[in-house]
């Protein structure tokens, strides 16, 4: 296709704009049964993936304190003012090997993938190219979801074709409910939600865009929370798998 088909994405800073995709942002790595303490410019708050691997508590003073409770790895989602990053958390066992602690990083971009390169700078992996199929979409997930990527080191160029099945599996992901709360469009390389969501719907929504894009895709979040006492609460189904 012409380049007008095509959408560039590029990774940023953590927070420093309002991206929103896989790969994460960060790889944070905690003991078992160690805190850590990680001073952040600021957040509005905080959400783990799974607390019964690493629990995330933010501190009056803007530090982050962080738990580890057993081996294994979960995600971190941080929201400050529209803007959302998403980190991931490596709880080791320092008594165990290391390879018998976590599964080894991705060392190949996927056969899906032809026109995805990946090269070695100064220690970061820095992944380019183009993604002009779905197959190689959904492929770049399963990599980045077990990889060692990181965010800032991603620069992709999509066809038409990748983005909008994304935004299908976007909407399809939704319950219903939620679904008819909020609405999605593409403006330039962003994805543009709007709507008027509970804080907990809010949160499910974000994971969800989280759990089916890819690519580092601009996010301009323009949702506002209400609370509405008339509804059902969402009972922990904003939890993504990466399995």
């Amino acid at each position: 296709m012409g380049t007008m088909s095509r959408v560039v994405l590029v990774a940023m800073s953590v927070l420093a704009s309002r991206a929103w995709a896989w790969p994460v942002d960060l790889i944070q790595p905690v003991d078992t049964f160690k805190d850590k303490f990680i001073k952040l410019n600021g957040l509005d708050w905080i959400d783990a993936e799974d607390s019964s691997i690493a629990t995330a508590e933010l501190l009056p003073g803007g530090e982050l304190f962080l738990t580890g409770h057993r081996p294994g790895t979960t995600l971190l989602l941080l929201y400050h003012q529209g803007k959302a990053a998403v980190w991931r958390v490596d709880v080791v066992d320092p008594k165990l090997s290391s390879a018998g602690a976590l599964a080894p990083p991705v060392d190949a971009v996927p056969s899906a993938c032809p026109t995805v390169h990946w090269e070695e700078i100064d220690g970061e992996r820095k992944i380019t190219g183009s993604v002009p199929t779905e197959s190689c979409r959904m492929a770049l997930i399963k990599y980045f979801q077990k990889g060692s990527s990181r965010a800032k080191s991603l620069e992709l160029t999509f066809e038409i074709a990748p983005l909008q099945s994304q935004l299908n599996a976007i909407e399809k992901a939704l319950p219903p409910f939620l679904r008819s709360k909020v609405t999605f469009h593409y403006s330039g390389a962003g994805l543009v939600i709007d709507g008027q969501l509970r804080p907990d719907q809010h949160r499910r929504l974000l994971w969800e865009i989280f759990r089916q894009s890819v690519g580092r895709m601009a996010l301009d979040d323009q949702t506002t929370e209400v609370e509405v006492n008339n509804e059902p609460r969402d009972s922990g189904a904003a939890r993504i798998e990466t399995r």
